[in-house]
C-alpha cells in the first residue's frame, strides 16, 4: 500500500527500464528524533539506524563524543545533530578543520590572542573556546594537530580555562567538544602522533560512522533524495533513475562516501536536465565495474509499477539499455584502482581531442572544457616533455586508437535510441 505523505518522484516507463521512485519508508525504530534533528542522514541500513540511537541517546549529556569515519560519511552532519538536541542547542557551535591550518594559526584560532602577541596582532581576539562558551565546538581532523597544540588542548579541557597566545591570566570556559577524525586514534597514538593522555580525554563516547560501500542497499534512497535536491537546485526534470544506474553505482568503492554521490548525482542530473538516468550517463571509471543484467530486464525494482515514460521512446529490449562492458571474466589478477583507471580514461580523452582538433592544443583544451595551461600540463603528465612542446600522442609511437571512433558512435547511438542527441565526453570528473 502506498504511504501518504512521502515525497516522491513520478514517472511513466515501459518494462524494460527498471525504476525506483518513491523514497523507502524510513525504520519505525527513532522515526521522531531522526525526522527532527537527522533529516538528511538517509539510510535504513542496520549501521545507520544504530547512529542514530547512539546520537539520540548521548545527545542530553555533556560528555566529550569521537567520530570516526571516512572523509564525506556525515561527521558534521551527526555533530551538529548532537548539538542541536542538547541542553545546549539554544547556545553557538563552532567548527574548525585542524588539518587546514598551520600550527601557528590553529593556535590561535583556537585559544585566542591578544594585542602584540606576535607580529600582526594590532588587536586582541577571543578564540573558537570563548566564542564558543556555553555551546559546543567540533574539532575536525584532531589527529593532524601538532603535539604542542595538543598538550595545550590537554590543558584547556583538564582545567575548564583557556589562555590566549600572549597572555597571563586565564578565563574560564563551559564548552562541549566534539572531535572527529579519518584515522583511528588509537593507532595514531601507537604511532606517537597523538598523545595518550588527551585521547582518552577525548574518546568518551566513540561512534563510528559506517562507510557507503559498506552500506550499498542505501543507494536508492540516497540517488532519488539527490535526483529531487538536484531538479530543486538547477531547474531540471529529471524524473528517476533505472536499475543499472544502481547496479553501477553498487561496483564503486567510494572513497569520498556520500559527498562523492551527491556531487556525481549533481553533475548527471545537470548532464541530463530531463528524463531518466542511467548507466549510460555515468563516467567511464565506472564502466569497468558495471555488469549487464540481463536475468531481469522487466522486473521493476521493489515492485513499482511500469509505466510509459513522459519524455523520448525507450528501447525494446534489454540488449539496448544494456551498459557496455567487457564480457570476458575478470582475472584473479589485482585490479586497478580508482586513480589508475581515471588516469587511463583522461588519456584516452586527451588523445581523442588532440587528434579531432588536428594537434592543436587551444583548440584540443576548448573541446573539453579545460584551458590551455592544464591541457599542456595533463599531456606532459601523460605523455612526456616532448609531446607537450609540440608533438602529436600518435607520432612517438603511442599505439591507435581504432576503438575511440566506435565508443563515441555507440555512445551516439545510445542517445538517438533515447529520443536524445549524442553528447560529448563528460571531462569534469576525470581533468
Amino acid at each position: 500500500m502506498r504511504r501518504r505523505g512521502r515525497p516522491r518522484i513520478g514517472l511513466r516507463l515501459r518494462p524494460s527500464f527498471q525504476l525506483f521512485a518513491q523514497e523507502p519508508p524510513m525504520s519505525t525504530g527513532h522515526n521522531s528524533f531522526r525526522a527532527r534533528y537527522l533529516p538528511d542522514y538517509l539510510g535504513s541500513d542496520p549501521t545507520i539506524l544504530d547512529v542514530v540511537q547512539q546520537v539520540e541517546q548521548i545527545a542530553g549529556f555533556a560528555c566529550s563524543v569521537t567520530l570516526l569515519g571516512e572523509s564525506g560519511t556525515g561527521k558534521e552532519l551527526i555533530a551538529r545533530a548532537i548539538h542541536d538536541a542538547s541542553p545546549r542547542a539554544s547556545g553557538p557551535m563552532l567548527a574548525i578543520n585542524c588539518a587546514a591550518l598551520s600550527e601557528s594559526v590553529v593556535e590561535s584560532e583556537l585559544f585566542g590572542h591578544v594585542r602584540g602577541a606576535f607580529t600582526g596582532a594590532d588587536r586582541a581576539r577571543p578564540g573558537l573556546f570563548a566564542a564558543a562558551n556555553g555551546g559546543t565546538l567540533f574539532l575536525d581532523e584532531i589527529a593532524e594537530l601538532a603535539l604542542p597544540i595538543q598538550s595545550k588542548l590537554l590543558r584547556v579541557l583538564q582545567e575548564g580555562e583557556v589562555r590566549p597566545v600572549g597572555a597571563t591570566r586565564a578565563t574560564k570556559i563551559d564548552v562541549r567538544i566534539i572531535t572527529a577524525s579519518h584515522v583511528l586514534l588509537a593507532s595514531a597514538v601507537e604511532d606517537g602522533r597523538f598523545r595518550e593522555d588527551l585521547f582518552y580525554r577525548l574518546n568518551v563516547f566513540p561512534i563510528e560512522l559506517p562507510a557507503l560501500r559498506d552500506r550499498p542497499g542505501d543507494l536508492e534512497e540516497l540517488v532519488t533524495h539527490f535526483v529531487k535536491r538536484s531538479n530543486e537546485q538547477f531547474g531540471c526534470q529529471v524524473v528517476g533513475a533505472t536499475h543499472d544506474l544502481i547496479d553501477g553505482l553498487a561496483g564503486h568503492d567510494w572513497p569520498g562516501n556520500v559527498r562523492e554521490l551527491e556531487n556525481l548525482i549533481s553533475r548527471l542530473v545537470v548532464m541530463r536536465r530531463a528524463g531518466m538516468l542511467s548507466a549510460a550517463d555515468l563516467p567511464q571509471e565506472f564502466g569497468s565495474r558495471r555488469k549487464p543484467n540481463l536475468a531481469r530486464p522487466s522486473q521493476p525494482h521493489r515492485s513499482l509499477p511500469a509505466r510509459e515514460p513522459v519524455t523520448a521512446p525507450v528501447p525494446t529490449s534489454a540488449a539496448e539499455v544494456a551498459p557496455l562492458a567487457d564480457p570476458a571474466p575478470e582475472t584473479p589478477s589485482r585490479r586497478p584502482d580508482l586513480h589508475e583507471q581515471v588516469a587511463v580514461f583522461e588519456r584516452t580523452l586527451i588523445e581523442d581531442a588532440l587528434r579531432d582538433a588536428g594537434g592543436n592544443k587551444s583548440e584540443a583544451a576548448r573541446r573539453l572544457g579545460v584551458r590551455r595551461t592544464t591541457l599542456v600540463a595533463k599531456i606532459k603528465k601523460h605523455f612526456g616533455d616532448e609531446i607537450a612542446s609540440g608533438e602529436e600522442p600518435e607520432n612517438v609511437g603511442l599505439a591507435p586508437q581504432p576503438a575511440a571512433p566506435d565508443r563515441r558512435m555507440r555512445r551516439g547511438e545510445r542517445g538517438r535510441q533515447c529520443g536524445e542527441t549524442a553528447r560529448p565526453p563528460q571531462m569534469m570528473g576525470a581533468l
